[in-house]
């Protein structure tokens, strides 16, 4: 037997500025970046900048 699952969440700017603030709320945010994933809050600021301008302009 083979369990495959898939998480799919998309968050506004707003809710990523908001982890950007208080990142030890939203310790299990987990984003894409360069082929891997990692958590959003490990990413140094420059990086979850980049994603957040990223996931803004694919909403767009």
């Amino acid at each position: 037997m083979v369990w495959r699952t898939n998480r799919i969440s998309v968050l506004d700017r707003a809710a990523m500025l908001e982890v950007q603030r208080e990142p030890d709320k939203h310790r299990d945010l987990i984003v894409r970046v360069g082929g891997y994933s990692e958590y959003f809050a490990n990413l140094n600021r420059q990086l979850q900048d980049n994603v957040i301008a990223r996931t803004e302009h694919g909403m767009g």
